[in-house]
């Protein structure tokens, strides 16, 4: 009797340690979320949000551990690992992918004209700006000799208010070219203009291009951008004769004999007419510039370039007065020429 009464109390003490011999059926199933079918308040039934299950075997782990395990989930997650600054671009316009330069954007470029006038306004601003459309409209097959393929361009002809002259206005474009403006644009332009100068001089010096013809020397005329002078267009107006005076374009033989691509192809001497322009200077006495063609007669310059320091390229001719200058077929391929060469697409 004693033996079974010490087995019985034994086994008394076994269920007692192991739980209610009254616990319901399914109490030993783990609750939804929980951790060893306890809870650590809340309703009832439900874990606390820091709870996870207890690995097998490996006697529990630290709630610091439990609460880091939804870290250990996000940071093991999937990701998009692809750089912004890779994502798929516009290629339409690849100019704006790297700024001015034209060369080694294939595809078509886009000029910003310039045809604001502070003094004598030229009824031939217009035609100036169409040819520029048309030349810019010129397929593969009809290029001039040397020109990169694909060398087509757009034309936006600039605001009044000179607001697209910041940086950030000039990045999208290869070239600025000068239709006719006259006096002091930028210099009496206000704030806009002041911003205007650094952003064109900014432009020119960092691979930019610029075009001019005829009255692109009767701009900033009052000499209070003297850099433009010095290091674009080479000098300013002075004088002129009528429009439709007779004169013989020549060009100068080193020019002819490197052959080069703005003067390519166009005969000489040139017969033609213009209000010629004498300027304050001949630019070839300026560092930098060459001039590639002069009147006959006088020797004046008529059609030079530059080299800008920073990469920039500018090519200007004084001819382009009149409107009937601008169906020239001469005219026009030596504009066409100018600018390839000035953008680097022609060699």
């Amino acid at each position: 009797m004693e033996r079974r009464a010490t087995t019985m109390f034994l086994l008394l003490v076994l269920s007692c340690r192991s739980g209610s011999p009254h616990r319901p059926a399914g109490a030993d199933a783990e609750p939804e979320g929980g951790a060893g079918g306890e809870s650590t308040g809340g309703a009832p039934g439900k874990a606390d949000a820091a709870s996870v299950p207890e690995p097998e075997g490996t006697g529990g782990a630290p709630a610091a551990d439990a609460a880091a395990e939804p870290d250990l989930a996000t940071d093991t997650a999937p990701r998009d690992t692809a750089p912004r600054d890779t994502a798929p671009r516009d290629t339409a316009r690849p100019d704006t992918a790297m700024p001015h330069d034209a060369a080694s954007a294939p595809g078509a470029f886009r000029i910003l004209v310039l045809s604001k006038t502070v003094e004598y306004h030229h009824d031939s601003i217009p035609a100036c700006q169409q040819m520029l459309r048309e030349l810019g409209a010129t397929p593969d097959a009809s290029l001039p000799a040397g020109a990169q393929p694909g060398s087509r361009f757009t034309v936006t002809v600039a605001n009044e208010d000179l607001s697209e002259f910041t940086d950030e206005g000039l990045a999208p474009y290869a070239m600025l070219f000068w239709c006719n403006p006259t006096g002091p644009v930028f210099s009496s332009g206000g704030a806009n203009g002041a911003t205007g100068m650094m952003a064109v001089q900014k432009f020119l010096t960092t691979g930019g291009a610029w075009g001019g013809v005829h009255s692109a020397v009767d701009f900033e005329n009052t000499h209070a951008w003297p850099w433009f002078q010095d290091e674009v267009n080479g000098g300013n107006f002075a004088s002129h004769e009528g429009d439709g005076t007779p004169g013989t374009m020549v060009w100068e033989a080193k020019a002819m004999a490197m052959d080069h691509p703005v003067i390519r192809g166009i005969k000489t001497p040139w017969s033609c007419a213009d209000e010629w322009y004498h300027l304050n200077r001949d630019p070839a006495t300026l560092p930098g510039f060459a001039v590639l063609g002069r009147l006959a007669g006088d020797q004046r310059p008529s059609l030079w370039v530059r080299e800008i320091p920073g990469g920039g390229r500018s090519f200007y001719t004084i001819r382009g007065h009149n409107i009937t200058v601008y169906a020239e077929p001469n005219f026009r391929r030596l504009v066409h020429q100018g600018i390839l060469w000035a953008v680097r697409r022609m060699k």
